[in-house]
């Protein structure tokens, strides 16, 4: 349960990080409230490249056998989600924080999520933090996104792989099915 509250902070936070960017960037509150929603997607997607990272960098932090299983179960559900809400992400973060990943592979990946937050509050537009770079290059892109989310159709940032999120779900993907 104490898990379950600091990860729902770790969320909340993060949501109210991307609707402050939001509103920055829109007035319109629609807009505002739907790039508050997709965070949360985006969140599942850095949680994943996370793992990944943590796979390839610390031993001490090895994925068990079951856990290899169920997080390439999770990754392929995640993948064939065509339109990845903020309900739907959720579910898939509490599934990965409540019933696959230990504590001390929680705490990695938080430490992760606050480097990264850390860098992006430093320099805008520095290109130092994890996607930050990306964030200009792709916002001509956004745009149509935002449409697609606020009228109901397709979205999934994280299939696509020539954008970081999607990049490091597929790291993460391919790193699973070759240990399996």
């Amino acid at each position: 349960m104490k898990r379950k509250s600091v990860i729902m902070l770790v969320i909340l936070v993060f949501a109210a990080f991307g609707a402050v960017s939001a509103q920055s960037v829109s007035t319109d509150p629609a807009i505002a409230k739907a790039r508050a929603e997709m965070e949360v997607a985006n969140d599942l997607g850095r949680l994943l490249g996370y793992i990944h990272q943590m796979a390839t960098d610390e031993a001490r932090l090895a994925l068990s056998s079951q856990q290899l299983r169920d997080l390439n179960s999770l990754v392929d559900q995640v993948l064939n989600t065509r339109r990845l809400d903020k309900a739907t992400a959720e579910a898939f973060l509490l599934q990965l924080e409540d019933d696959i990943l230990t504590p001390a592979q929680l705490m990695y990946t938080d430490k992760l999520f606050a480097a990264r937050e850390s860098t992006r509050s430093g320099t805008p537009g520095s290109g130092t933090g994890t996607g930050s770079s990306n964030r200009s290059a792709e916002a001509g892109s956004e745009g149509g996104l935002v449409t697609a989310y606020l009228n109901g159709g397709d979205y999934n940032p994280l299939k696509d792989s020539t954008k970081s999120l999607g990049e490091g779900v597929q790291n993460l993907r391919n790193y699973l099915k070759s240990r399996l």
